[in-house]
């Protein structure tokens, strides 16, 4: 998901990377995307940064 704001290089989704990894909004198992999906990572990135480095990646609860 591209986002205005810096982001670590290790929670970066490549644009070059397969179907189905990273940033895509179409969830086979049915979940709705927020409208404002960008504006959720940006907060949880404020908020919790040190735990998304470490894990790797970004969790967002499903709308």
């Amino acid at each position: 998901m591209p986002i205005t704001r810096a982001v670590p290089p290790e929670l970066r989704c490549i644009e070059s990377q397969a179907a189905g990894y990273g940033g895509g909004g179409g969830a086979m198992c049915g979940c709705r995307v927020p409208d404002h999906l960008a504006e959720i990572i940006e907060r949880e990135l404020r908020d919790n940064l040190q735990e998304s480095r470490r894990r790797g990646f970004v969790i967002i609860p499903a709308a």
